[in-house]
Parts: C-alpha cells; sequence; structure tokens
C-alpha cells in the first residue's frame, strides 16, 4: 500500500506553519524565511502545494502533529491506497479525494 495525503474539507491544501518548519527540519531543508503583513504570514522561499503527497515527511509531520498540522482552511488526512493503482487527486473548492486515472477524451 502506498500512502497519501488529501484535504478532507473545504478550503484546500494546507499547512501549518509549526507544520512546515517541521517539514522542513524533517527534510534536512534550510528554514524557510517569513514574509508577514497584518493579515496572513507567508513563506518567501517555500510552496506547500508543490510538495509530493506521498513524501514520507509529510507524513512523519501528519501524524507527529496531528490537528495541528492543519491550517486554518485544512484537515488533511492520509490514505491507504494500493501499490498497483494509478491515481489522479480531484478537487471541488478544495475538497480532495483520490481516483483511479483512467483514459478521459473530450
Amino acid at each position: 500500500m502506498k500512502q497519501v495525503v488529501i484535504n478532507n474539507c473545504y478550503g484546500g491544501f494546507g499547512l501549518s506553519k509549526e507544520a512546515i518548519l517541521m517539514y522542513c527540519e524533517h527534510k534536512g531543508l534550510s528554514e524557510p524565511k517569513i514574509w508577514n503583513s497584518k493579515v496572513f504570514g507567508f513563506f518567501e522561499d517555500f510552496n506547500e502545494y508543490k510538495i509530493d503527497r506521498e513524501d514520507p515527511s509529510l507524513i512523519y509531520v501528519i501524524r507527529t502533529l496531528g490537528n495541528k498540522v492543519n491550517n486554518s482552511c485544512s484537515n488533511l488526512i492520509i490514505l491507504d491506497i494500493p501499490d498497483d493503482v494509478e491515481y489522479i487527486i480531484c478537487e471541488n473548492v478544495g475538497k480532495e479525494w483520490v481516483a483511479e486515472k483512467h483514459r478521459t477524451w473530450s
């Protein structure tokens, strides 16, 4: 089985600041620089949307932090998918699900 991370609520995939810092530490990456505004805090040199959803470091962070891994718009869960299944992650208004990859024409 392979493990895949998806967001299980409307809003979208995202990590808390604590989760991003732990992820970078676990991967051996340098700590990202934080750019702060009065409303939001962003990382200048880190893009959480580029993380592989099967990344063992991401799965480690989710298992370690539990609900603290989520930002205000996410509820990340880990799914078990059979090794031989090719899949895609689909979403509607940020809520995601895994679907088996099939051929499609339009």
